[in-house]
């Protein structure tokens, strides 16, 4: 059984400017039907905050930045019938390429491991900004 949805901020303003208006807070919590610890919780950080809006919770990290999440829309839309799959591939080439100097744009890449770890299948062939051995 899951939680239930809580008030939305429309009826935590109005319940706010109901206790303000000096209604009890039982009849408050009996008029939106949920508990009166929910209107008393409300309340304190309304006095805390100043804000009826919830705390911004912490949330897992991303793992792509907005460049790359960008990319994969565009991408996707420019090519509808590619798989997902093939589209993670050349994006995750692309980050090498940004990553590595000597990556270049016809050498392919193969995942090592079930790692994030992605190498290139030829060795480095230079040594400074293009200059070769």
């Amino acid at each position: 059984m899951g939680r239930r949805p809580g008030l939305s901020i429309d009826d935590r303003n109005i319940a706010m400017g109901l206790l303000e208006g000096g209604v009890r807070v039982p009849d408050v919590a009996r008029r939106f039907g949920c508990h009166k610890r929910t209107i008393y919780r409300l309340q304190s950080r309304f006095r805390h905050t100043g804000s009826v809006k919830d705390l911004p919770r912490s949330r897992r990290p991303r793992k792509r930045t907005p460049r790359e999440e960008r990319y994969l829309v565009t991408s996707s839309l420019r090519e509808r019938l590619m798989p997902a799959t093939k589209l993670a591939r050349r994006q995750a080439c692309n980050r090498i390429k940004d990553i590595c100097i000597h990556c270049k744009k016809s050498t392919k890449c193969r995942q090592v491991s079930c790692s994030t770890s992605l190498r290139c299948k030829s060795p480095p062939s230079t040594l400074e900004f293009g200059t070769s051995v």
